[in-house]
């Protein structure tokens, strides 16, 4: 759907203006690469920009489909954090090449061992859901 040259445009816009709209307290951010596969279409990033302080009950998330369909970062919700990972819960309201509108909910969890990374999207009203791993490196931490 989002043609290559226009995806790297796209991440390094995401990855500029998650840096710039951190929040003031935030502790981490990590970069997410995610592997893309065929059975996952466009619907998961190949990066995504995640800045959290540890402890808080928000994120702030970016990606290029997030710079694509809103246009800047959002909010993220941390659903679970302890001594194992970290897991981000968003939904961003996105439209496929034949004009549907589909609300996706996306799931990120970091593994704080070895930063490894699972990512899941499950567009509403519909049942599938995309799937796929990756790796993350802290890109701030104070």
């Amino acid at each position: 759907m989002i043609p290559p040259l226009r995806r790297l445009a796209l991440f390094l816009t995401a990855a500029a203006l998650a840096s710039a709209a951190l929040p003031a307290l935030a502790l981490e951010v990590y970069e997410c690469k995610i592997k893309q596969l065929l059975s996952n279409g466009v619907w998961l990033p190949e990066v995504v920009v995640v800045a959290h302080e540890p402890g808080a009950a928000k994120a702030t998330v970016n990606d290029p489909l997030i710079e694509h369909f809103v246009g800047k970062p959002i909010d993220a919700k941390v659903e679970t954090e302890n001594a194992k990972r970290t897991t981000f819960v968003w939904k961003l309201d996105a439209k496929n090449a034949i004009n549907q509108n589909a609300r996706f909910s996306y799931r990120l969890t970091v593994m704080k061992a070895d930063l490894s990374a699972s990512m899941a999207a499950s567009p509403g009203r519909f049942s599938n859901t995309f799937t796929s791993t990756g790796k993350c490196q802290r890109i701030r931490k104070k």
